[in-house]
């Protein structure tokens, strides 16, 4: 397979698109989204806008359409096309704080109609779209928005039941709670999970008939980590099912009915860290020495093997898995000594099990890009693309409005440093995506020095 790497966006300002769940580009082939930005070195800070257009495919200028105050570096705008057309949306915030979405026409270069709610994603035939509480996600410390000018965002109950997932249909503009997060604290558990922290739903997808989503039901727990649960339900609210628990990450359907995804299914060790035990003071911190305990373990036993050894020996813990969404927890780890580590994969339009992924940076700050074919357990690598080390500078910015509105005790979790490097533009994942026929994969990069997209033409 022979590869050739393009930019297709150009400085001075930089250009993204976000997460590795959407296709970047129209049907036609010819356009593809992208977002503008003068400034990376900081969070999105309440009132900051970016500019959300196109750009020719094949790289050129980009034409901007229109500015949103509602953005994030790692998921951008959710910018996406409506189904075969020339319409896309895009995400923003009326003055008052509340959140709409844009319709654009990339032909006409203009925005053309709005929605009264945000999209996650959507199901263009049945003229259905998918969101979530942008505010709550990042008063959760998630991928959210950071609130607008106000400064506002409503408080909410940890396990409200006026929350959740919602559906919006995109002809009469009228929304509904689709699924509630009180639903979700009890679906496929003993007892209903409360651990004294808040929860929230985010990560939502579609398969690829678009009759299913699924989406990352997920809480923090007193040790100061998170638990994901695998959610998945019909379009229209019902056969609501938890197919995974534990540390579970990035994933990507291949079929309607099958997974991709990373992590490691651990419904026993949540079951301790859910406990109301760790309230009581003291256990809490023999937990954590517990917990680092066994992780000092698990690296001394795994210490050595060559990616043949993982493979035969099965000791890699987490791992990429197949997640059957037929039945609870059917869960089978695959690639095991090929794919070692967590990346963002995105399986090809018109299936095949054939999917883009990528890796978070080594220890020399590079990240790889591959492809990857399931059914023949087969990894081709395209490249490396090396990480931008900068840090923001807390001298140069209002930091602390970068995180307002997000709870005081997710905020005693975080380092501050930390949290304002990864939700700056300096922090590039590569999340790749495919365009609309799944012959050419997109990515976000900053191993020039800026922040830009990048395509891959390739011929086998």
């Amino acid at each position: 397979m022979k590869f050739e790497v393009k930019r297709i966006t150009s400085g001075p300002k930089h250009h993204l698109f976000g997460f590795h769940d959407l296709v970047q580009t129209n049907a036609k082939g010819d356009l593809a989204l992208s977002l503008e930005v003068d400034d990376i070195s900081h969070p999105p800070l309440p009132g900051e806008i970016c500019r959300s257009g196109v750009v020719p495919a094949e790289g050129g200028e980009f034409m901007p359409i229109h500015t949103t105050h509602t953005w994030n570096y790692p998921q951008g705008a959710r910018q996406q096309w409506i189904g075969d057309s020339d319409l896309f949306v895009c995400n923003d915030r009326e003055l008052d704080g509340h959140l709409f979405s844009w319709i654009c026409d990339a032909r006409e270069g203009k925005a053309i109609d709005k929605l009264p709610f945000p999209i996650h994603c959507l199901n263009a035939q049945i003229g259905k779209a998918f969101y979530f509480n942008y505010d709550r996600i990042h008063a959760m410390g998630g991928y959210g928005y950071t609130p607008g000018v106000a400064g506002k965002i409503k408080k909410v109950g940890d396990v409200p039941v006026d929350d959740g997932v919602f559906i919006g249909d995109m002809k009469s503009g009228k929304s509904e709670l689709l699924v509630s997060i009180k639903e979700l604290s009890s679906c496929g558990e003993p007892h209903p999970i409360n651990t004294g922290m808040p929860q929230y739903a985010t990560h939502g997808m579609l398969n690829p008939s678009g009759t299913r989503l699924c989406f990352v039901h997920r809480y923090r727990v007193k040790d100061g980590g998170d638990i994901d649960r695998i959610m998945t339900v019909d379009v229209d609210g019902r056969n609501l099912r938890c197919i995974g628990k534990g540390f579970l990450s990035h994933f990507t359907w291949l079929d309607d009915e099958t997974i991709f995804i990373w992590g490691e299914n651990q419904r026993a060790l949540c079951a301790l860290r859910e406990s109301p035990y760790l309230r009581i003071p003291g256990v809490l911190q023999m937990a954590l020495l517990a917990k680092k305990a066994i992780r000092v373990a698990r690296n001394f036993r795994s210490h050595g093997y060559s990616r043949k050894d993982v493979a035969v020996n099965k000791s890699q813990g987490k791992a990429f898995s197949l997640i059957r969404d037929v039945t609870e927890y059917n869960i089978q780890k695959v690639a095991l000594g090929v794919l070692t580590e967590d990346g963002h994969p995105m399986c090809r339009p018109g299936g095949e099990w054939f999917v883009v992924n990528d890796t978070y940076p080594d220890k020399y700050g590079d990240r790889t890009l591959m492809f990857y074919d399931v059914k023949n357990n087969r990894r081709i690598d395209i490249g490396k693309f090396h990480m931008l080390f900068e840090k923001p500078d807390i001298n140069s910015f209002d930091w602390r409005a970068s995180m307002s509105g997000i709870d005081p005790r997710v905020l005693k979790q975080f380092n501050r440093d930390d949290y304002l490097f990864y939700r700056s533009g300096f922090h590039c994942d590569l999340h790749p995506r495919w365009s609309h026929d799944g012959t050419v994969a997109y990515f976000d990069s900053i191993h020039e020095g800026a922040r830009q997209v990048y395509a891959v033409n390739y011929t086998c």
